[in-house]
């Protein structure tokens, strides 16, 4: 699977946590020595609350403009999303929830900088009415976000069923 694959590349450097505001505009100039795990952290945790309540102000707000690479969602071989798109992403979330799908963080690792880019990995659980029958679903994936005046925004997401055992 693709997000296990992508696990493999990964280099856990440290956990870090945080709470706080994750916002500002995606015009701003790169600044990549700036952000920490405590400020990625606090980014995808905001992700995941705007992704949860619909809000498309917010999530464009902490989607990059300058630096998006792509967003992926693999729940099986044949069941499989992804954008390159950051506007295509955006529609994406608004159907998603439509769909009243919601995401529920369970872990978060920050892995460090490479380049202008924030790597982290996460674990979560993933619900919406058009799949496994509105049932909970364990989801593992990766991430990235660029920095933009010591503020980041998530540039990468990729999530993936894990494989089983």
């Amino acid at each position: 699977m693709i997000a296990t694959a992508s696990f493999c590349a990964l280099a856990a450097v440290a956990t870090a946590d945080g709470r706080g505001d994750a916002t500002a505009s995606a015009h701003e100039v790169v600044a990549p020595a700036t952000c920490d795990g405590p400020q990625v952290r606090r980014l995808v945790v905001a992700f995941v609350a705007a992704f949860n309540s619909g809000s498309k102000a917010q999530l464009d707000a902490l989607w990059a403009q300058v630096g998006f690479r792509w967003y992926s969602v693999t729940r099986s071989k044949k069941e499989h999303y992804v954008s390159y798109s950051r506007a295509n992403v955006l529609r994406y979330f608004a159907a998603r929830h439509k769909r009243a799908e919601t995401l529920a963080l369970k872990s978060f690792r920050f892995n460090g900088a490479g380049g202008d880019y924030r790597h982290f990995q996460y674990t979560l659980t993933r619900r919406a009415n058009d799949i496994a029958r509105g049932a909970r679903e364990a989801y593992i994936g990766k991430g990235a976000a660029v920095c933009l005046n010591g503020r980041s925004r998530l540039a990468v997401w990729s999530m993936g069923r894990p494989e089983p055992d």
